[in-house]
């Protein structure tokens, strides 16, 4: 996928639930996909590549999770243990 345009997302998340526990993805960018003009939350995955030699990529939400975008004051005490994060 293509983007026509990348901003950083610092502070935001990507939350949905299994089995009713949050699970918290943290955001680097929303890109607007080329294809719908639909903006896209983008994530690090550190999976990619070949071998050894393994690249952090940026790649969208998966579109068939139920969850939302929230902004880290958005974020329940749940939610924020989740992604790591403690007030």
């Amino acid at each position: 996928m293509s983007y026509t345009s990348i901003c950083s997302a610092q502070d935001w998340f990507y939350v949905h639930r299994v089995d009713g526990k949050p699970v918290v993805y943290p955001l680097a960018a929303f890109g607007v996909s080329s294809l719908s003009g639909r903006v896209i939350g983008l994530v690090v995955d550190n999976s990619l590549g070949m071998g050894t030699e393994k690249m952090p990529a940026l790649i969208s939400v998966p579109p068939a999770m139920d969850g939302r975008y929230k902004h880290r004051g958005e974020l329940t005490d749940a939610e924020l243990s989740a992604a790591g994060i403690f007030r």
